[in-house]
């Protein structure tokens, strides 16, 4: 009975006991559950601040970019409108520069009138020059000037004393050539080939067509008839030249053959120069250092073209001394070896050539991609050495028959 009891005593306790350790475990689920949903929502609620952070940083960020934005607009207005004013104070100076060179022009031509006048009295044409029994009058002076300021423009920079002199001396020259031709030819036949030279001599001024020419030529108070007399006589000047030392030009084809052969590799990218010349003589060492001192000065204070005129000798001086574009298998070796001392837009030293003394002036430099025909080549070297040829005959043939003229000038 006792051991019953005993027994019952143990079973009820371990009855209590189990319901002691369930109910704690019951407990202790709900304290973990209520703790993982704390977790949560102070997960949730950090996560809202972030975001909440982050938009006020995006929010910032925004207008940071638009405070940029209106910034640069603002920035880029005032730079348009500082441009805006730029050109209209650019516009403002370019019509006050304008009208101050148009006033400094009609400065020079009042002058250049006042100097005619008093070289020239009105309604009265003087003699200027009298080359054997041919004169040269005031009215030629008169019309040379234009035609040489139509054909370089630059002219019009020089004082009327320097347009008289250059003209003077283009009027002589011309006189002189004209006096020798009409020993062997008549003037006034050949209209066809004529035109081909104006069309020739348009183009080198940037003009499309003849009419173009004749507009061009009013401005000056000129017609196609009075510069087609003086094409004729270069060209004719020319033919002269021609028939007299065509027996005497020497041209070594085998010697440009060479040449071309030993560069052929080069051609299709070959160095092609704009050049300009000047032409002078000299009987001394002294006179040519005297000579090239005048020419050094004038270059420094009229420029390249307008020294060209006044002191080259060459047919070119009319254009200011342009030869055009030249490629470098052309040049002689002597001739190249000094353009490749200079830079564009600078002058050779003086170089002694048949004829005279030459300086070279690089206007512009290129290097030209051509296809090679070799026969093509060859014949354009051979021309080019022929000209050079026929330039120095003419140029040692007018000193010649000018030394012999008898020239009186007023």
């Amino acid at each position: 009975m006792k051991k019953f009891r005993l027994f019952k005593l143990i079973l009820l306790t371990l009855f209590f006991f189990k319901i002691f350790l369930t109910q704690s475990s019951f407990a202790n689920y709900d304290l973990e559950t209520e703790s993982k949903l704390w977790e949560k929502l102070d997960k949730n609620l950090k996560e809202k601040k972030q975001e909440k952070q982050r938009e006020k940083e995006q929010e910032e960020q925004r207008l940071k970019q638009a405070e940029e934005e209106e910034k640069q607009k603002e920035q880029e207005e005032k730079r348009q409108k500082e441009q805006e004013e730029k050109k209209l104070k650019q516009a403002e100076e370019e019509k006050k520069l304008k009208k101050t060179e148009e006033a400094q022009r009609k400065k020079e031509r009042e002058k250049q009138k006042i100097l005619l006048s008093k070289l020239f009295p009105k309604n009265e044409t003087s003699i200027i020059a009298k080359i054997n029994n041919e004169i040269i009058t005031s009215h030629d002076l008169i019309v040379e000037i234009k035609y040489l300021e139509a054909l370089n423009p630059s002219l019009k920079n020089l004082t009327g004393e320097q347009k008289t002199k250059v003209a003077r001396e283009s009027i002589i020259r011309e006189k002189i050539k004209t006096i020798e031709i009409l020993k062997y030819f008549k003037l006034g036949k050949d209209s066809n080939y004529l035109n081909e030279i104006i069309a020739k001599n348009f183009e080198k001024l940037g003009l499309k067509n003849k009419i173009e020419f004749e507009n061009y030529l009013s401005k000056y108070d000129l017609t196609i008839d009075d510069v087609k007399k003086k094409f004729e006589i270069e060209t004719t000047w020319n033919s002269l030249i021609f028939q007299k030392y065509k027996e005497q030009v020497n041209i070594d084809v085998e010697k440009l053959k060479k040449k071309l052969n030993e560069e052929k590799s080069k051609l299709n990218k070959q160095e092609v120069f704009l050049l300009s010349e000047i032409l002078f003589n000299a009987e001394s060492k002294e006179a040519l250092e005297e000579e090239y001192k005048k020419i050094l000065k004038s270059i420094k204070e009229i420029g390249f073209k307008n020294t060209a005129n006044i002191y080259s000798v060459s047919d070119t001086a009319k254009f200011g001394g342009l030869l055009g574009w030249i490629q470098k298998n052309q040049i002689s070796k002597k001739i190249y070896n000094e353009l490749s001392k200079i830079n564009v837009g600078e002058f050779t030293s003086p170089i002694n050539i048949p004829g005279g003394v030459i300086i070279i002036k690089i206007n512009e430099k290129k290097i030209s991609e051509l296809e090679i025909d070799f026969n093509l080549e060859l014949k354009k070297m051979i021309q080019f050495e022929k000209n050079r040829q026929l330039r120095q005959f003419s140029s040692i043939y007018y000193k010649k028959i000018k030394n012999n003229a008898e020239i009186y000038e007023n």
